[in-house]
């Protein structure tokens, strides 16, 4: 009866974060788990349909369960963004309304390069067309409002730990009347939706921190974004041959994409991280690992994915961080750019 209590509760303080009902929120062990949730139940709560259509650059956690259905005989429609990370909102409901489609989903931001895409010019468009839309918010659920109908979506998924709870915890958001069928079968935990035990502790924890960014949210992100943008204007002053990716486009306030033409990503993830920065060459949960970015190579810019480096800042980062981050960095490019090959260097 005590951890019943205890996932009412938090399930209550989560429904208010996300501005949605209680019976709306469907625990799960991630934002892994509930992306998978969110693909696979749909398609099996309709199996008529067998095509969905997504962006090119969505998180492993959407691109590899597609992947996996279009080897079964599933048609995947991918749209490609454009150079500056957005995908465009009129080729995704074309793409979904030319054919009979079983959901549409896109991504609330990108994992990479923190680029906003155009949900709420998508959402509204495919409910007039009864076509399911389903949005990954979890890079974006500590920065960003997000609900089902503050992104005018049927399905959204985040993580816990994502916002500062702790590991074990996601969300599936189902829109009430839109159950995808459970893809675990066991027990009748989340209303049959979600078999197995829940993780109470987690869950209890990313309730207390949905509590808590309920209020704080928004200055929270605001100090956030002043670091980033303070991080950005020292590094186009101070280093050379330097671009951010996304610049010219709405992004989340905590993540820079910074394209160091002459040096290989390996060598700046390296060189930060012996620095004591941990930083990566593409994904946040790739945090530490060298490798080109495929987020990049679908916006069509190859030249960039050896030699960009992923930054991310976050409500612990001070100014003095990012202080000690700018000193570091500037040795590093050096250093990289020394030791970088010729091709690299004619990057």
């Amino acid at each position: 009866r005590r951890a019943r209590r205890i996932l009412d509760r938090a399930r209550s303080r989560v429904a208010r974060f996300v501005a949605a009902d209680p019976d709306e929120v469907i625990f799960t062990a991630s934002a892994t788990e509930a992306n998978n949730l969110a693909i696979l139940g749909t398609l099996a709560a309709h199996p008529a349909r067998r095509r969905v259509v997504t962006t090119a650059f969505e998180h492993p956690s959407v691109g590899a369960v597609l992947d996996q259905l279009e080897a079964r005989g599933c048609t995947i429609v991918r749209v490609r963004p454009d150079r500056d990370g957005v995908v465009d909102p009129a080729a995704v409901i074309d793409a979904a309304t030319a054919e009979p489609t079983a959901l549409v989903s896109v991504m609330l931001a990108q994992h990479e390069v923190g680029t906003l895409q155009p949900v709420h010019a998508i959402g509204p468009a495919l409910r007039a067309r009864g076509v399911p839309f389903h949005t990954d918010a979890t890079q974006a659920a500590g920065a960003l409002p997000i609900g089902l109908d503050r992104l005018d979506a049927d399905l959204v998924t985040f993580s816990g730990h994502k916002i500062g709870a702790p590991h074990g915890a996601g969300v599936l958001l189902a829109r009430r009347g839109f159950d995808p069928a459970p893809i675990l079968q066991g027990g009748g935990q989340e209303n049959g939706r979600r078999p197995g035990t829940e993780n109470v502790a987690a869950i209890a924890g990313l309730g207390a921190v949905a509590e808590l960014l309920t209020t704080t949210l928004a200055a929270e992100a605001a100090t956030i974004a002043r670091n980033r943008d303070r991080l950005e204007t020292a590094v186009d002053r101070d280093l050379a041959d330097v671009e951010v990716h996304g610049a010219r486009v709405a992004r989340l306030p905590g993540t820079s994409s910074l394209h160091v033409r002459g040096a290989e990503a390996e060598a700046l993830v390296i060189g930060c991280d012996l620095e004591g920065f941990a930083v990566s060459a593409g994904a946040a949960c790739s945090s530490g690992t060298p490798g080109r970015s495929p987020a990049l190579l679908a916006m069509g810019l190859a030249d960039a994915a050896g030699s960009t480096l992923r930054v991310g800042l976050g409500w612990s980062t001070t100014d003095d961080t990012v202080d000690r981050f700018l000193i570091a960095l500037a040795g590093v490019v050096a250093r990289a750019r020394a030791a970088a090959p010729t091709t690299a260097a004619r990057s």
